[in-house]
């Protein structure tokens, strides 16, 4: 599999509410957004991102370096191994507090390390 082409602009302010491709939660008209568009396989795709969420993929994807494939969404990050998930959401609170609170990582970090008794 493999992108023939792809290609991202900042939107200043949408014009209709979009979902966010990477955590799933809607983007609001008159709100900034990340689009993206491009043939992969060749099927054309166009996809919609939070600033801040398509910020935290692009760090992600250059620590981890998971591109293509292997690229990683913030929807996904419930399926890391425990201890990868625990310092992403860590990593998550600290760099992008945006990112943070509309993923309820705080939340979801309490509920991990009461689990693991840390």
């Amino acid at each position: 599999m493999s992108s023939e082409f792809n290609r991202s602009s900042t939107v200043k302010a949408t014009r209709k509410p979009h979902t966010c491709d990477h955590c799933f939660k809607r983007i609001e008209v008159g709100e900034p957004a990340i689009r993206g568009s491009g043939v992969y396989d060749g099927d054309f795709y166009c996809s919609y991102f939070h600033p801040e969420c398509n910020d935290w993929g692009l760090d992600c994807a250059t620590r981890s370096g998971m591109w293509g494939e292997e690229f990683v969404f913030l929807h996904q990050i419930g399926e890391f191994p425990v201890p990868d998930h625990i310092a992403e959401l860590k990593h998550m609170i600290e760099h992008y507090p945006k990112v943070a609170e509309r993923m309820g990582a705080v939340a979801t970090l309490k509920e991990l390390e009461t689990e693991l008794d840390l």
